[in-house]
């Protein structure tokens, strides 16, 4: 909570290739955007990656006129954000890498706190924290990656991640929802681990993630209001991060059971592996079916 007060000084910037991977989701994506060109951090190039949008993605992106914003939608759906990261990954141009999703919300200081740490520390992949909010009136309220534990229990969202550009020789590419069991960012993640790689944890929060599968028909209805209200409020101070901790340790302290009245998203179903929840999450989403084949 602290260090979330505070943005560390670096000698050099190096450039930063930031992916977001999109999918007819216009209204969101251009917050995301505005989270991205608030960085404190200057020296980054976005990648927009459509997974063959269909919208007006486009004209959200190129409303911006930013040069270091570069639009590319692909002539397949991959249905997964695997395809787009990997693209992205093709013509990024930076020394590192950084996702964000894209109704995810970067905090002012996720690039600076993640670059200081992999350039102190000569280290290969950095892992912020992440706030977790669920659906408006949901009381949905969680904290990912206070420790790093590899696949045991710590959750890390992409939007939380930093890599050198390099190490994907040796790690590979984002696999393919078909080729694995896990959930392909799960997957992804660990593999840096499986390297013994270096890898370093960010001393704060930087990151406010809204999972779209905890919200019914999300992209149907195309939602942006949490996304908006949050850049609004992270504009208006920095102390924003600091109330929302002290709300966290009040809900924990009461013990305050968390309810989400969509209950269709917190219904429990056994799967025998990931592939096999892939169409449910997507029905909930408000997607179609996409064979896992």
């Amino acid at each position: 909570m602290f260090n979330s007060l505070f943005t560390p000084k670096i000698k050099s910037e190096p450039l930063v290739s930031v992916i977001i991977p999109t999918f007819n989701w216009s209204a969101a994506l251009k917050q995301t955007i505005i989270s991205v060109l608030n960085q404190k951090y200057m020296n980054y190039e976005i990648l927009v990656i459509g997974d063959c949008c269909t919208d007006d993605s486009e004209q959200i992106v190129k409303s911006f006129n930013d040069k270091r914003i570069k639009w590319y939608n692909l002539d397949k759906n991959y249905g997964s954000q695997f395809g787009p990261n990997n693209f992205g990954l093709k013509v990024a141009t930076g020394k590192y890498v950084a996702y964000v999703n894209h109704d995810d919300i970067w905090l002012k200081n996720h690039l600076s706190w993640s670059v200081y740490q992999l350039e102190k520390y000569d280290s290969i992949l950095s892992i912020s924290n992440c706030i977790i909010l669920g659906p408006e009136k949901s009381n949905i309220f969680r904290i990912t990656n206070h420790k790093i534990d590899k696949m045991n229990g710590s959750w890390t969202p992409p939007s939380s991640i930093l890599h050198r550009l390099g190490a994907i020789q040796t790690v590979g590419y984002w696999k393919d929802f078909r080729d694995t069991t896990f959930p392909i960012d799960t997957e992804f993640i660990s593999r840096f681990f499986s390297y013994s790689f270096g890898i370093i944890n960010v001393p704060t929060i930087t990151v406010v993630k809204f999972p779209a599968s905890w919200k019914i028909d999300a992209y149907k209805l195309k939602e942006s209001k949490q996304q908006e209200i949050l850049n609004k409020r992270l504009r208006r101070g920095k102390f924003y991060v600091t109330l929302l901790m002290i709300k966290f340790w009040f809900i924990r302290r009461r013990e305050t059971v968390e309810f989400n009245p969509q209950s269709p998203v917190n219904q429990k179903v056994q799967y025998e592996n990931y592939r096999d929840s892939i169409n449910n999450n997507r029905k909930i989403r408000g997607l179609p079916e996409i064979s896992i084949d």
